[in-house]
């Protein structure tokens, strides 16, 4: 189970049919990926992209380090967590794989991302700064899983597929947006409201 994460519901039961077909579909290589997952707070895009890593994208159990990357290592990586590659950058970033200690380097993350049976971007617009720096790493982790069917991307956020050039760019947007869309309405599943 992914660190971070462990009070979402992620069954894929929970998932509404018509998202289950879209996510089969995407498995099946039926519809293009990435998928962006988009709605209000509380609708279950977390959710529903945690149960599709549970089912077709986990990364070797072996891997264990500090809860962020691990949750990196298991394919789950929250857009606002991207500041570990600048701490990975400067040698700060402490990592543990079994007999092996010291510090991650941002070359090793990437490879993990590029590796992943699948990688799911969370809340890409919660806490994103779209500094040159910032833009650049999503262009380097967005790049080898475009339009790749052999590997799949997730991305979730609550921001508009209309919105997202003005948060991010033009590029990011053309990256994420080339695929399959799905919105997530109703009440949040966490307040009923």
């Amino acid at each position: 189970m992914i660190s971070a994460c462990r009070e979402e519901r992620r069954s894929w039961d929970q998932i509404a049919e018509p998202l289950r077909d879209t996510l089969t579909a995407l498995a099946e290589g039926k519809q293009q990926w990435p998928l962006y997952l988009f709605g209000p707070p509380g609708t279950g895009k977390t959710s529903a992209a945690l149960a599709m890593l549970d089912r077709f994208g986990r990364m070797p159990a072996e891997w264990r380090t500090a809860p962020v990357i691990q949750d990196w290592f298991a394919g789950f990586i929250r857009v606002r967590s991207l500041g570990v590659l600048i701490e990975a950058d400067k040698g700060q970033f402490p990592w543990y794989r079994e007999g092996d200690s010291g510090t991650v380097q941002r070359a090793s993350l990437v490879r993990v991302i590029e590796q992943a049976p699948l990688i799911v971007f969370d809340e890409i617009g919660v806490g994103s700064e779209a500094s040159s720096w910032a833009l650049r790493t999503m262009l380097e982790l967005l790049d080898p899983r475009t339009g790749n069917p052999s590997k799949p991307l997730i991305v979730t956020g609550n921001v508009k597929p209309t919105d997202l050039a003005k948060l991010w760019d033009d590029r990011i947007a053309d990256r994420i947006l080339r695929g399959t869309r799905f919105h997530l309405a109703g009440v949040s599943r966490r307040t009923g409201r």
